[in-house]
């Protein structure tokens, strides 16, 4: 089993979007900072607004993506053992495309693993590189998994509670299959409908009002996706989901490795889609998506002429109000008529 005792270091990753801190105890992302979304709207007193937290390691605020291997057979790093980083931070430079950080973990027995996570510029993914390199005298199975963890949203009072548009959004796990589509369990519901899957070309996310983390296995893989809920009589329960992958077997003197994507950022509608079938129904319009997905995109296609979302907004209301035009003229007559029988 891997080691669980010592606290690790943070370390850094960044490019021009998004800033992640990484603790080499597991080799989690622990910490994801926005950089292009402000936590909190600018005045005269604070001007520059720290940026947007997504992950975070606060206690009151906890939500770390983590993944790791298991083994039966052999040692093998889960997300509590320690790792050691090949620099305590990289930032993406002028010119380059992507950046990347390396977590080295090795067992006396000969198997080393290579954690990397490499980040592209202006690009929320994060893709991940688990390498298995067989040093030892037999082989090595095991399996690679991602989960995340999260707390449940902190209470607010009454008034934000009714004022705050996030307090009325969606707030917890949702996974996609090309079987069934989008699907979501709040957390409330998370006890009484655990998820447990076999699902190939899915992803599963934690979601909330605006942004949203995903793990996105290979497309050809068969992972299972599953949920729990650690710690469930304690006053802070934490909600899990996973995606366990398939069976990995590294002969002595070989290596091999095992790939996953994370998406750490926002809801951004027409661009999910490229990255992983079914991402766009994140922005989950419920029971009135056939009628607001089809404005959103007509509203899009505004800005894109306009420039400005104010200047958007009116002419798609000037748009309705013309293509009601007919019904609206009806309406008015029928009420005149109304009015003179009267």
């Amino acid at each position: 089993a891997a080691a669980t005792e010592g606290k690790g270091e943070l370390v850094t990753l960044s490019n021009d979007v998004l800033r992640l801190t990484i603790d080499t105890r597991g080799g989690s992302i622990v910490r994801s900072e926005m950089l292009a979304y402000p936590a909190e709207p600018a005045t005269k007193k604070n001007p520059t607004p720290p940026p947007a937290r997504l992950l975070d390691d606060a206690a009151d605020h906890f939500f770390a993506a983590q993944d790791g291997l298991v083994s039966n057979t052999g040692a093998a790093p889960d997300h509590r053992a320690l790792f050691h980083a090949d620099k305590t931070s990289a930032t993406i430079a002028d010119g380059e495309k992507s950046v990347s950080i390396d977590l080295t973990w090795t067992d006396a027995s000969g198997v080393k693993v290579i954690k990397r996570y490499t980040l592209k510029r202006t690009d929320y993914v994060i893709d991940l590189d688990q390498r298995v390199e067989n040093g030892s005298s037999t082989a090595w199975t095991g399996n690679a998994y991602q989960q995340l963890q999260r707390v449940p949203a902190a209470k607010v009072n009454w008034f934000k509670a009714y004022t705050d548009p996030a307090q009325h959004s969606f707030f917890g796990a949702a996974w996609y299959s090309p079987e069934n589509k989008f699907e979501s369990l709040p957390f409330a519901d998370f006890a009484k409908k655990p998820l447990n899957r076999q699902i190939s070309g899915g992803w599963v996310s934690m979601q909330q009002h605006y942004f949203f983390v995903a793990w996105i296995p290979p497309a050809a893989e068969s992972v299972t996706y599953s949920s729990t809920i650690v710690d469930p009589n304690s006053a802070t329960p934490r909600y899990l989901v996973r995606a366990f992958g398939p069976a990995i077997t590294v002969a002595p003197g070989q290596s091999a490795d095992s790939v996953a994507r994370l998406y750490v950022g926002p809801k951004l509608q027409g661009t999910l889609d490229v990255i992983a079938p079914g991402l766009e129904l994140t922005s989950n319009y419920g029971w009135l998506t056939i009628i607001a997905q089809p404005l959103h995109w007509l509203l899009s296609q505004l800005h894109a002429i306009s420039g400005n979302w104010g200047v958007a907004i009116i002419l798609l209301v000037l748009l309705i109000k013309a293509a009601l035009f007919k019904l609206t003229d009806a309406q008015f007559r029928s009420g005149a008529r109304m009015r003179k029988l009267q």
